[in-house]
């Protein structure tokens, strides 16, 4: 059992940050979104997590706090509508109008060839519109 729990405490090292980030970059020369609204700033988020058995959440990182380090234990953060949420508080914080364009991929892999821990992502792309 203390090999077990060993095993497992160094597979969550070895697995990653399990944080929310977000990362800002100015907007193309005239960039647009696909409907045409001008494009205030181009946003990427991820939330990452660790996992047990690919099911039991073990961290994940905490979608209200992107760039902080911050996670929660035992609750799943990582999905697509967290995702969302993220890139909406994000939109609200900074005073833009609106999110559009929003792109959302989820990934993982284990830790191990025993795939007892695994790490996985959910990240996204977005465009914020509106005047800041």
């Amino acid at each position: 059992m203390k090999k077990t729990l060993v095993c497992i405490a160094a597979a969550l090292l070895l697995c990653g940050c399990t944080t929310s980030a977000i990362k800002l970059s100015p907007p193309l020369p005239d960039q647009k979104s696909s409907a045409g609204h001008p494009v205030a700033a181009n946003v990427q988020g991820v939330i990452n997590g660790a996992y047990l058995f690919y099911f039991i959440p073990l961290w994940s990182g905490f979608p209200w706090a992107p760039n902080e380090r911050d996670y929660e234990t035992f609750k799943n953060f990582v999905t697509p509508q967290y995702m969302i949420r993220m890139m909406e508080y994000y939109r609200d914080r900074h005073k833009y109008k609106k999110v559009e364009d929003l792109e959302i991929k989820e990934s993982s892999s284990g830790a191990w060839g025993l795939w007892i821990v695994w790490r996985r992502s959910v990240s996204g792309r977005a465009v914020m519109v509106g005047e800041k």
